[in-house]
């Protein structure tokens, strides 16, 4: 059997972790405020708001929801970014306005890889510089620290 099922990894498991390692640490996963604060109780430097794969596990919560209550409860102690479902720059505008300090791209910049290479990575990263700024052109901002949570519709 090529691949075997292994357990996830806990909560516990952080703290030898945290103990071992002094540098920066990022904790990717997190999508309440409770864990938000166990993460700042032992010690990380930051959180990455993502729902594990959500598109693998019907009715998760989406990131870019659980994300006001992460920043919230981080209360600019960390940073907190967002990594799951940007596809434009109208995402990346909508996590920033809702606190995030950035929003990772990896699929899109994989799938550009995968079918052009550097040129493919160079247009899809000149694609969402565009987007994000005629999102702020539309909106009025003429800089992304001009973004709040006022610019978002929740429903």
């Amino acid at each position: 059997m090529l691949f075997r099922s292994q357990r996830s990894v806990g909560w516990e498991d952080l703290k030898p972790l945290r103990d071992t390692w002094h540098g920066p640490m990022l904790l990717k996963g997190i999508v309440t405020a409770e864990e938000t604060a166990k993460a700042l109780a032992l010690g990380v430097d930051g959180v990455v708001v993502s729902n594990h794969g959500g598109r693998n596990l019907d009715g998760t919560l989406p990131a870019i929801e659980a994300l006001p209550d992460v920043v919230a409860a981080a209360g600019g102690r960390i940073p907190v970014f967002l990594d799951s479902g940007i596809r434009r720059g109208a995402d990346i505008a909508k996590a920033l306005a809702l606190g995030a300090r950035a929003a990772f791209i990896g699929r899109p910049v994989a799938f550009a890889l995968a079918a052009s290479g550097e040129a493919g990575v160079e247009h899809v990263l000149a694609m969402f510089h565009d987007e994000v700024d005629r999102v702020l052109g539309f909106l009025g901002c003429t800089r992304v620290d001009q973004l709040d949570p006022s610019y978002v519709v929740r429903r």
